[in-house]
């Protein structure tokens, strides 16, 4: 099996669970980056590789279970990449919910732009 064939198993054996419309389509292996929409998913993925080789980056988010980053490599592991936080923690004390205020925008800021980066959100 090719990288590419393997990286379409694990990933529509994460995604698809019936959905055959959730699969990665083929085309992936030419263009590299995509997206999928279907059943209020919106699933944005980007091929590339680094020194472990060959790896699949997606989000994908449904408004029933907020975004999930994920990278998958050929041999099917799975990596959990930054994602937003979408709730903070609220301080004791004005001052300490003014930290706390700010590390969480801090945080989903640097995700955002990483999204950016990568191509899966506009700017």
């Amino acid at each position: 099996m090719n990288n590419f064939a393997a990286l379409k198993a694990t990933f529509d054996s994460m995604s698809v669970r019936g959905n055959e419309k959730l699969a990665l389509p083929l085309e992936a292996e030419q263009t590299k980056h995509g997206e999928i929409h279907a059943d209020g998913w919106i699933i944005r993925y980007r091929i590339s590789q680094n020194e472990k080789g060959e790896y699949l980056d997606y989000l994908s988010y449904h408004r029933m279970c907020d975004y999930s980053h994920v990278r998958l490599y050929a041999d099917g592991t799975a990596e959990q990449l930054p994602n937003m936080r979408p709730f903070r923690k609220v301080g004791n004390t004005p001052e300490e919910d003014a930290i706390l205020e700010e590390e969480y925008f801090a945080h989903n800021r640097s995700v955002l732009k990483l999204w950016i980066e990568k191509g899966f959100k506009n700017e």
